[in-house]
């Protein structure tokens, strides 16, 4: 499994999610050789390479306590405060250790330096020059398989797979029996529609380390993807079998019960966990899938509820981040049940959040441009949409210079969305062919639009692609789910 933006488990969304899967190396090693380890204290490396294992095996709460211990035993040790922030629970506790990590850099070495400013081109969402700065790690170290895992999953976090699968296999073909890079290969080979061999990649991933539960927790997203729900529980119950506090499985069983709409079950499933949580994020985890299932069946008002619940929660927490970003979600349920109203000023607290916090500046940068894509979305549900499309292009000139080819999918949607409600289907699938064709919410805008223009085979095939990606833990996708099952039906009759 790994952590990124939107799903819960890749995307890192989340700023980076790449970023914070960090290939870090053994110990000090020369230049050429391995990425050395600064740390003034034999106590604290040991701790170190004990959270750096358990973090690559996603056990992030054990791993936690390592790296706390680490700086405990060395105040100055900046790897293991990058290493305490991809692991942190909370935004607040990311950008607290990212920032120490910068802090206690002085007399580092130059991996070391390279890996906190990967991390920190990732927080500014830059990710042309985290690439860059990846492929000078491999230059520097060839022969760091971690070095190597960086920069295979950066190429996997903008999406280019094909580079994405050759660099996991000279990384097995290097150390055959060093786990990480199965599991991300098979997450490559599912992204290219390769089941039966990102299958196999999962299955190596459990003969290497089959007292873990990621494993089984992987290859049940693949059966997921599939639509086989009942063997896809089965392995996430393997995977808590071997970790009970493996929340992620949690959410994976709760989210293949909502498949097969069985959606009190999967809110008991989910009430457990929350029950049980060790930590806040975990807490907060549970509420948003909680409210992810009430909005597949349409019941927005009970999502709202959970959503507020998470920001009260993170309020408790005087987690910035995570405050804005709650009031972000409920934003887009107000849009949803068209309250444009409420939504901007959902949108106008987040952003004096941020501007009030001690987040970086690029991130409060970033924010702020994002917000300019927020109130377009605004005038879309108000229906003005001439300010809905200027606001739109002012956000694709700002952040197109970016190359971050997230962002500017995300703007071609949002033009794609104007177009469409203009009843301008041709330059509605210009840009919704832009966005992000892996997403349902994607797919569903662009098949709406090429139902609009008349062309049902498309359409149908379209939707049908959207009702059955299966993505887990996401919004948008419990938004157009049935919907777009019953569109498929209705266009195929």
């Amino acid at each position: 499994m790994t952590k990124i933006a939107n799903n819960y488990k890749h995307r890192l969304g989340i700023l980076s999610l790449l970023v914070l899967m960090f290939a870090l190396a053994n110990c000090g090693g020369p230049m050429g050789d391995e990425i050395p380890i600064t740390t003034s204290s034999t106590e604290a490396l040991e701790h170190f390479k004990l959270g750096r294992d358990l973090s690559e095996r996603l056990r992030t709460p054990e791993a936690l306590r390592h790296f706390q211990r680490a700086v405990k035993a060395d105040p100055e040790f900046a790897l293991a405060y990058l290493y305490l922030a991809s692991v942190n629970p909370s935004p607040k506790g990311f950008f607290e250790n990212l920032e120490l990590a910068r802090e206690h850099s002085s007399g580092i070495s130059k991996g070391e330096l390279l890996l906190i400013e990967v991390a920190k081109t990732g927080v500014d969402g830059d990710p042309s020059r985290q690439l860059d700065i990846c492929k000078e790690l491999v230059a520097l170290y060839p022969k760091d398989v971690r070095a190597r895992m960086l920069l295979a999953n950066q190429h996997f976090g903008v999406q280019d797979y094909e580079n994405a699968v050759a660099q996991y296999k000279v990384i097995v073909d290097i150390a055959s029996t060093y786990a990480p890079p199965y599991n991300m290969l098979g997450y490559s080979l599912r992204a290219l529609g390769h089941y039966e061999e990102a299958a196999e990649a999962f299955k190596n991933y459990i003969e290497l380390i089959p007292e873990d539960p990621n494993p089984y927790d992987s290859y049940a997203e693949l059966l997921t993807r599939m639509g086989r729900f009942d063997e896809a529980i089965n392995y996430y119950r393997k995977a808590l079998k071997a970790d009970r506090t493996f929340g992620t499985s949690r959410l994976g069983i709760a989210f293949n019960l909502v498949f097969l709409n069985r959606h009190d079950e999967a809110r008991d499933e989910l009430e457990e966990y929350f029950n049980k949580a060790i930590n806040s994020g975990q807490q907060r985890a549970a509420l948003m899938a909680a409210a992810i299932t009430y909005i597949d069946e349409g019941m927005y008002d009970q999502a709202l509820a959970l959503l507020h619940q998470r920001y009260e929660l993170s309020t408790e927490n005087t987690d910035a981040a995570a405050m804005a970003g709650d009031l972000r979600n409920i934003a887009f349920v107000q849009l949803l049940e068209h309250q444009p109203a409420a939504a901007q000023e959902s949108y106008n607290k987040s952003l004096e959040i941020v501007e009030a916090s001690n987040l970086f500046e690029r991130v409060k940068r970033n924010i702020r441009q994002n917000d300019i894509a927020s109130r377009s979305l605004v005038e879309l549900e108000r229906g003005n949409l001439s300010e809905a499309i200027n606001l739109a292009n002012e956000y694709l000139a700002i952040i197109e210079p970016s190359d971050n080819i997230l962002r500017i999918q995300a703007a071609n949607l949002i033009l794609g969305r104007v177009a469409l409600a203009q009843g301008e289907y041709d330059i509605a699938i210009a840009h919704l062919e832009k966005a992000n064709q892996e997403s349902a919410w994607s797919q569903f805008h662009l098949a709406a639009a090429y139902e609009g223009k008349g062309d049902t085979v498309r359409a149908v095939e379209l939707y049908e692609s959207a009702a059955t990606t299966y993505e887990l833990n996401n919004l948008t996708y419990a938004v157009i789910r049935q919907e777009s099952e019953r569109r498929a039906k209705t266009l195929r009759q």
